[in-house]
């Protein structure tokens, strides 16, 4: 739904930090990176205090976990 809601309003704020909080709690190596973006695009647009603090947290948090996703799904996938 938040992809839809942003196909129709691309500076729909709300549903690009719903859209990152969802693909967060998926919690792949492809869905927090997509997370890490919106985060990004959010940082860039949103002028909230409570979104800016989220998009500080992920950019702290979100590139060590997308690291050691990848290197989980690799290492499961070669088994």
């Amino acid at each position: 739904m938040c992809t839809q809601a942003l196909t129709l309003d691309s500076s729909y704020i709300k549903a690009l930090l719903r859209r990152a909080q969802a693909n967060e709690k998926i919690d792949t190596s492809t869905s927090l990176t997509e997370s890490l973006e919106d985060y990004k695009k959010l940082k860039r647009e949103a002028k909230d205090a409570y979104t800016q603090r989220e998009c500080q947290r992920a950019e702290r948090e979100l590139p060590n976990k997308i690291k050691e996703k990848t290197e989980k799904e690799i290492w499961s996938f070669n088994r």
